[in-house]
């Protein structure tokens, strides 16, 4: 929920990494009560599991920044989905990012 530009459903947790805007993030550990993130990949078994969050800003290794559990991110060709809702996947290729198409 959004009111006013503030996310309800936001998390302050900090980067273990570089952590781009809209990369989608897993938990890697802790710092006190902050959960630390990282960009998932689907080539890292320990990075691939949920749950998953998509960071709402950039941020540095170390810095703190806003994850959410749902956004609109744009910029994925879904041009051959059948329906709203088909599934997108992580790339194996690039730490965060996501496709669109058959079961990698």
């Amino acid at each position: 929920m959004k009111i006013n530009n503030v996310n309800f459903d936001s998390i302050i947790a900090e980067a273990s990494g570089s952590v781009s805007e809209n990369d989608i993030v897993v938990t890697v550990g802790y710092t006190g009560t902050t959960m630390k993130v990282q960009p998932a990949h689907a080539m890292v078994l320990s990075h691939a599991r949920g749950p998953f969050y998509v960071a709402n800003s950039d941020a540095s290794d170390g810095a703190t920044f806003k994850v959410v559990s749902s956004k609109l991110v744009t910029g994925i060709d879904t041009s051959a989905a059948n329906s709203i809702g088909d599934a997108l996947y992580l790339a194996s290729g690039s730490s965060g990012s996501v496709f669109f198409g058959e079961v990698p």
